[in-house]
């Protein structure tokens, strides 16, 4: 049985602040409600897909720039119903090409979680090594905070 929600962290560890969602997700391992799974995801659009299929609540976790100071958080949150228009703002991650494929497929096969929602972090550092830099590591623990609020609301909804 497919549980009713999914956290799905996008990212690549070895490049610093791309590593953030990867991060999130180990601060929510045994936070999680039973009803939730936890995915480390690259960003290919077929495996989103298939993390989140037959889920009511897909919530993204990865890096998104969009010209704020390092270390902010920012949610979207997708009607899973309309066609995606693209990230408001200009937003983009760097695996945000991934996602609109993944929700214009999504659409297209039927496959959509109910509600979706992305938090993204605002990265200072993509280049290659471990560790992320100190504002994104900042706000790891803020983020893992949505996340879980966005769980809960789907219990209490």
């Amino acid at each position: 049985m497919t549980p009713p929600a999914v956290v799905i962290g996008i990212g690549n560890r070895f490049r610093r602040d791309d590593g953030s969602a990867l991060k999130v997700l180990e601060t929510l391992i045994d936070r999680v409600p039973e009803s939730a799974r936890l995915v480390e995801s690259d960003g290919e659009p077929a495996r989103i897909i298939d993390s989140w299929d037959g889920t009511d609540l897909a919530v993204i976790v990865e890096t998104v720039r969009r010209g704020d100071a390092p270390g902010t958080i920012a949610t979207i949150d997708w009607d899973t119903q309309d066609p995606p228009a693209g990230p408001p703002h200009n937003d983009h991650g760097s695996h945000s090409l991934g996602i609109l494929e993944a929700i214009a497929l999504g659409r297209a096969l039927e496959r959509m979680p109910r509600h979706l929602r992305l938090v993204g972090i605002e990265p200072l550092d993509l280049g290659w090594g471990e560790g992320l830099s100190d504002p994104v590591a900042g706000s790891i623990h803020a983020a893992a905070r949505l996340v879980l609020d966005s769980l809960r609301s789907l219990v209490k909804g």
